[in-house]
């Protein structure tokens, strides 16, 4: 390390680990000499930023960002579009180290202003806020900008799902394309996610004890060849029932379509895989020409509300959905449970007795 006179100016210069040397110039000895016991503490505290590092811009920086981790090519999809589409266009020429949490609340308020819903707009927050972590880890930040940003208030989507009849389903499988109206009627009595009725193959069906096994899913990336990959959730693996009226249909399918590639039981005319988007797109125009909205995952939503409606526990609705928590199957179909604030008065009625019973009531004089 070195203090040295350059002219008028006084330039501070020590070494802050892997190879690297921190210089700095200033007009004040005194600033020079504080700044060198600070950088050399920074250092023995391993909490030292080289201030160049941060000259490095945001989209440069989310560039390697999006390569490092090791991400399903679903998820690494999902966060280049968000990098591509939102923080790119915004962010993309600043320096990383400039972004400030002011201009990041500037940039949820002006998402929030055009329209996009609470979720979608903390959805990418939190990607922006994942980007700066990896930075503050890295060492090319001091601080992340991503810290007390007030977000808009999410919006209660357990209260507003309103599930599809069981009638509307039948009327979009009837649009539905005959290799896919199997596939409809599997995701919607077995509650299954995109991922997994895309990705079922045969040897996952037992048709002797009518169960069907979900250990997997199907990863098809925007780029890319579509793959097998882990559930969901470790909650996401389970065994379901099958009733005998789609183990019929499925068979059917299978007499009439055949096997897809892999042992596929839906695929393509080909016997290639159902991509994610093209069952979404196929879907939307089947469920637009019903004249219902509706869109695949509501197949899922209507198998849950089919069982509550019809009294099942919420233990055994979390079991067949495959959620990691009873709290997650309430937050999301709690309001379809039937309200038994009518019944309560009626009950603790029946137990005790009431006023206007005979002088035979159950329970007197407690």
């Amino acid at each position: 390390m070195s203090i040295q006179r350059r002219g008028d100016k006084w330039r501070a210069r020590t070494r802050v680990g892997g190879g690297r040397w921190a210089t700095k110039t200033f007009d004040r000895k005194t600033d020079a000499e504080r700044w060198l016991r600070e950088t050399l503490l920074a250092v023995d505290r391993d909490s030292f930023v080289d201030p160049r590092a941060g000259r490095i811009t945001v989209a440069e920086y989310a560039a390697r960002w999006i390569e490092s981790p090791p991400w399903r090519d679903s998820t690494r999809d999902r966060m280049q579009f968000v990098v591509d589409s939102r923080i790119v266009p915004k962010f993309g020429d600043w320096r990383l180290a400039a972004v400030r949490p002011s201009d990041v609340e500037a940039w949820v308020t002006d998402m929030t202003r055009g329209g996009l819903k609470p979720s979608t707009v903390e959805s990418y927050y939190r990607v922006l806020a994942a980007l700066y972590r990896k930075a503050l880890r890295d060492q090319l930040v001091i601080r992340t900008p991503c810290v007390d940003i007030a977000l808009p208030r999410r919006e209660k989507t357990s209260r507003s799902l309103v599930p599809i009849t069981t009638e509307e389903v039948a009327v979009v499988v009837a649009h539905l394309p005959d290799h896919m109206k199997a596939m409809a009627w599997t995701q919607a009595t077995l509650g299954l996610r995109t991922g997994e009725v895309t990705g079922l193959t045969v040897d996952r069906v037992n048709w002797l004890r009518r169960s069907v096994t979900i250990d997997r899913q199907l990863v098809t990336p925007q780029t890319g060849s579509p793959s097998f990959g882990p559930p969901k959730t470790e909650a996401s693996a389970r065994t379901l029932e099958m009733s005998v009226w789609l183990s019929e249909r499925l068979a059917e399918h299978l007499r009439l379509h055949g096997e897809g590639e892999s042992g596929l039981i839906f695929h393509t005319t080909s016997g290639a895989p159902i991509r994610r988007a093209h069952w979404a797109e196929t879907f939307k125009k089947a469920a637009t020409a019903a004249r219902v909205s509706a869109r695949p995952h509501d197949l899922r939503h209507y198998a849950a509300s089919l069982l509550i409606n019809r009294g099942v526990s919420v233990k055994a609705v979390q079991a067949f959905c495959g959620h990691a928590t009873a709290q997650e199957t309430l937050d999301t179909y709690g309001h379809l449970w039937p309200d038994d604030g009518g019944r309560i008065a009626e009950i603790f009625d029946g137990e005790f007795g009431s006023s206007a019973d005979s002088p035979g009531s159950r329970v007197t004089n407690l």
